[in-house]
Parts: C-alpha cells; structure tokens; sequence
C-alpha cells in the first residue's frame, strides 16, 4: 500500500513537472510571437512585413534559389545558446538536399531582454550564421563573411549577455604582406586554415520546423 501511494506521488510530481515546463515553453513563445508572425506575414507578401527592419529577406531570396515556398525553406527552433535556461528563437534554411550542406546556415538568433525579442545576431548570404558544439559540452557560434574574393573574415565565438561574442577573429586580406590575421596579429596561411577546418567541423545545425507547417 505504501508503494502504491509512494508511485501515485511520484508520478503527480512527474505530471506537475511536465505541465510547468510546457507552460513556461509556451510563455517563452508567446513572446517570440510578433517575430515568428512578422517573418509569416512577410513570406505570404505582406510589404509592410518585408519593409520592417526586424525581417531579414534573405529568406526570400535563397528559398527562390532553393526552388521553394519561403514558408517551406524557412524554419525555426527554440534552443537555449548560452545556458541560462531561457531558449533563444533561431531562425534558418530548411535542409536543402540539392544544396551543399554549408548552403543551411541561421538567417537570425533571437534572444529575450526584459520578456521582449532582442536580435541578438544575423546572417545572409555573404555573411552565413552557424552553430558550433564546443569541447565543454557548450554551444558555440561560427560566422563566415566576405566582401570579395580577396577580402574575408571568419569569427568564432559564444553568446553572451544576449550578443554575439566573437572571441577569434580571423581575417584575410590578400592586398596585405601578411593576408591573415587572427585577432589582429599575423599569422601563417597553414594555421588559419587549420583554425577554419576545426570550427567547420563543429557546426551543427538544429532541428528546424518550417513555417508552413506551424
């Protein structure tokens, strides 16, 4: 009898468990809200959506190169990038079988200050957006851009206190004598191809669901 009463608590705890953190789930969504409906309504057309400096187009034109609905190529996730138990809105390209798999990067990292959306960072098309898993079990960020063919810059960092942290900056310049940089000192074309090779074979990207299926 005392096991029976024993389980029957143990399994209320679980449901009460549950119900919190699906209701605190749904409260850090309903907050995430005017962006998730602001990227709908500009998918679907909305100009006064698309004009709205919180949209990012890239969505628009790499679902066109995609083949796709931007409501199909384009998804979103919550997940909590620096562990402070609060999930961030990541929004990004669908998997795109087609497409080489570095073609899938984040257009937007959304992260909450004061219960309202802040962007926290933003990638296109010269400037792609990954995640990374870390050593420590942590998660990380990697950012690709170029100017042109002779000017690029890689960075790798950590989000924190609601910002992108890049804490390693690698920067090419071929016009210059010594074209990398790393952090504003010289160094050689082996190491920095090292350094990108490590943090391209971290990312990841996460499970995103597309916004025609919301």
């Amino acid at each position: 009898m005392m096991l029976k009463r024993v389980f029957a608590l143990c399994l209320a705890l679980a449901l009460a468990c549950a119900m919190t953190a699906a209701a605190e789930e749904a409260a850090i969504e309903t907050q995430y809200e005017p962006i998730l409906s602001l990227y709908a309504a500009g998918m679907r057309g909305d100009e006064s959506a698309q004009m709205d400096e919180n949209f990012n187009d890239t969505c628009m034109y790499l679902s066109n190169t995609a083949g796709q609905e931007p409501l199909d190529a384009t998804g979103s996730a919550l997940l909590d990038l620096d562990g402070d138990g609060s999930p961030e809105l990541l929004i990004g390209m669908m998997p795109q079988p087609e497409l080489p798999a570095e073609s899938q990067f984040l257009y937007d990292i959304w992260t909450l200050r004061q219960g309202l959306p802040t962007l926290a960072a933003r990638g296109w098309e010269r400037n792609r957006l990954y995640l990374t898993r870390e050593t420590d079990g942590s998660i990380g960020l990697y950012n690709e851009g170029s100017n042109s063919a002779s000017e690029s810059i890689f960075q790798h960092g950590k989000l924190t206190d609601g910002l992108a942290d890049w804490q390693e900056v690698l920067f090419y310049n071929a016009e210059n004598a010594s074209p990398w940089m790393l952090n504003g000192a010289s160094i050689d074309e082996k190491e920095a191809n090292a350094l990108i090779e490590s943090w391209s074979a971290s990312v990841f990207m996460p499970e995103l669901q597309a916004f025609s299926a919301e």
